[in-house]
């Protein structure tokens, strides 16, 4: 198991956040396969960053005994923040190396800290994406629909009121 840092993103990781979203593999597997322009995205990052229906995480670890960002994920709530959407995307240089996971799990019990009243937490894959639907199902989510295009999953996560972490 890879050790795993989450934390609030900040501006100073807008710029990596851009990156990563506009890899061509990360663009094939979103909802949107355009390309991000950069005034664009700084417009979304920073009002991201302000919205309190939007969690943005960055998920930090060591890589060759330096400190790396390996990801985001974000969280959107609604229905009075009883339910959200996550997305996580990874650096395209930490794919592969067995960081998805524990940043998942990690950034779901820090979500679940942050935002207690959310009990559900869906995910909609794309069907092309077997390593997305294969990590989320080791985390725990299950598949409750489908389309044509898209995996519907959801996590029923709980926070235990005598130390706080999520049960995932």
């Amino acid at each position: 198991m890879k050790n795993v840092i989450v934390r609030r993103a900040d501006l100073s990781d807008c710029k990596e956040v851009f990156e990563w979203r506009n890899d061509e593999v990360t663009r094939q597997m979103a909802r949107s396969s355009k390309f991000v322009l950069w005034e664009d995205h700084l417009r979304w990052y920073e009002s991201s960053l302000v919205n309190e229906s939007r969690l943005l995480l960055i998920c930090e670890g060591k890589e060759k005994n330096k400190l790396c960002k390996l990801g985001i994920v974000r969280f959107d709530f609604v229905d009075g923040a009883r339910k959200s959407e996550i997305s996580i995307n990874l650096s395209p240089s930490m794919r592969g190396k067995g960081y998805a996971r524990e940043s998942l799990k990690q950034s779901i019990a820090y979500m679940a800290n942050e935002k207690p009243n959310c009990k559900l937490v869906n995910a909609n894959i794309k069907k092309i994406n077997e390593v997305s639907k294969f990590l989320f199902e080791q985390v725990g989510f299950k598949l409750v629909s489908e389309d044509r295009l898209f995996w519907q999953y959801q996590l029923s996560c709980s926070v235990q009121n005598n130390d706080k972490t999520a049960s995932v």
